[in-house]
């Protein structure tokens, strides 16, 4: 056994930590802890962990998280829509106040330190990076109908074409700003949005006059005579790519009437759609390619997503994670040296990744993005912990490739026998791990190689094994609501 990664108390029979069941604190002992560990190298499976709202989930997910940063060189990458890790570097030194497990309550929060500074001193150490504010997208990789959302299908072209076009305007920008910035009259070192958007104005003012390239590079002036051609090129504006389809089509009524309609919707109207959205997503997009994948250094990397105040924005802050942990490994493979796995931790998965993706088609891209990773992600050390509440919604290809299983409480036994057969559970597992709907907060099962890899050992029957979750040793970022409100108002 390498590592190993210490996630809970192991429990009695009828699911109470053992350790702490007599009233004296274990860590005041001097015998060995009875507590359930598994070996890091088991994480190296795609994960999936099952659990309702209120079961503990996110105070597992931050324990592990923990012990695989405190005990691993991993890169860990946090996908947050909650906000349960935005004060994940903080230390909730609460913990260690007279910890105690109520067994009338059934509940505690145990720790497995005696005392605050075993675990703040090696924590100091760890890189903790929180990509909120400071997370921009390149204007070139925004993926048409993840940025700018399930359009209508006869639009979507012109709209994707219009959204290529300001791709291709920042990239020109980039690579000729010497001879750009002179036309647009600034004298900064590097193109900002605004001046995409400046130059797309020229763009749309032009547009009638698309298809004669010689006239639009005068009108744009001489030194944007190759982004003029560019433009032009049929492929690249819709009015131009419908003309040229119409002339090659004319025996064909049907054909010829819908690429009619498409040219109605004319280059000014998608880009002056587009600018709008690129205008909202402001300075969560950027210009220029950064000199290096944000992911480079094996650190942990919390991404707050509730800071993307547009859905598109965050749907397409998912793609470029996924798309800047792929290219990054992809490189290391091919330069042979692939020294670091990356864990991408994804809650809410569901939403994510649905199996439904025809009442959300702008999820196509990203599913198909994972189903990647899925299928491959073990070859180029790409790992994914899926956190769901529903994994029946969850796009059953992906949830087949999860080998670990972890299960927490359920709330009702009809959608815990419809997840358990979307996960693979055999009917004998559902049967016997269904007690997970009498299961208290912060109880779990683990199935899988992570189970095979823990000790104790889980059970011969099942393959399962059960434990109650140490304490999350970091502060939780998401508000909870109290029992304040239960007070008289007067």
């Amino acid at each position: 056994m390498g590592a190993t990664l210490t996630l809970g108390w192991q429990m009695t029979d009828d699911n109470m930590p053992r350790s702490w069941l007599d009233g004296v604190n274990p860590l005041d002992r001097a015998e060995p802890l009875e507590t359930y560990v598994v070996d890091a190298d088991s994480l190296r499976n795609h994960s999936l962990l099952f659990a309702q709202s209120g079961s503990g989930k996110s105070f597992f997910v931050g324990r592990l998280i923990e012990e695989m940063a405190l005990h691993t060189k991993a890169r860990i990458v946090v996908l947050d829509p909650d906000s349960d890790y935005s004060l994940f570097h903080e230390p909730n030194l609460g913990i260690y106040d007279n910890p105690r497990y109520n067994a009338l309550e059934r509940s505690g929060v145990l720790p497995t330190e005696r005392d605050a500074v075993k675990f703040t001193e090696p924590w100091k150490t760890v890189p903790i990076h929180h990509l909120s504010a400071n997370l921009q997208i390149p204007v070139t990789k925004l993926v048409p109908h993840v940025f700018l959302g399930d359009l209508d299908q006869q639009a979507n072209f012109a709209y994707a074409s219009a959204l290529m076009m300001a791709g291709r305007v920042a990239s020109y920008l980039e690579s000729n700003w010497e001879s750009s910035k002179i036309e647009l009259g600034v004298t900064c070192n590097s193109p900002t949005l605004d001046h995409v958007l400046r130059a797309l104005d020229i763009c749309v003012t032009a547009s009638d006059r698309v298809v004669d390239v010689k006239r639009l590079g005068i009108k744009l002036g001489n030194h944007a005579d190759n982004l003029a051609k560019e433009i032009a090129r049929p492929g690249a504006d819709p009015i131009a790519l419908s003309k040229a389809h119409l002339e090659l089509s004319a025996s064909n009524s049907a054909l010829e009437q819908e690429l009619d309609n498409l040219a109605r919707l004319t280059t000014e109207q998608a880009l002056g759609f587009v600018k709008m959205q690129l205008r909202i997503a402001g300075t969560r997009l950027a210009v220029a390619h950064p000199s290096q994948n944000i992911f480079t250094r094996p650190d942990v990397y919390i991404v707050d997503t509730p800071t993307f105040s547009t859905t598109t924005m965050r749907a397409s802050m998912l793609q470029h994670v996924v798309d800047e942990l792929w290219d990054l490994h992809e490189l290391e493979i091919r330069s042979g040296k692939l020294s670091t796995p990356t864990f991408l931790f994804i809650d809410e998965a569901h939403q994510i990744i649905p199996s439904d993706v025809f009442a959300r088609p702008a999820a196509s891209t990203t599913r198909e993005s994972l189903r990647r990773i899925a299928a491959e992600g073990r070859k180029y050390g790409i790992y994914l912990f899926l956190i769901s509440q529903r994994p029946d919604k969850l796009d059953p290809w992906v949830a087949s490739e999860c080998r670990n299983k972890i299960i927490m409480r359920v709330g009702n036994l009809r959608v815990f026998r419809e997840a358990a057969l979307a996960i693979g559970l055999t009917d004998a597992q559902t049967d016997e791990l269904a007690e997970v709907v009498r299961f208290g907060t912060g109880r779990a099962f683990v199935l899988g190689p992570i189970a095979a890899a823990g000790n104790p050992q889980p059970d011969r029957t099942t393959g399962a094994a059960k434990f109650y979750v140490a304490a999350r040793r970091t502060r939780e970022g998401s508000a909870k609501l109290g029992a304040e409100w239960l007070g008289e108002r007067i």
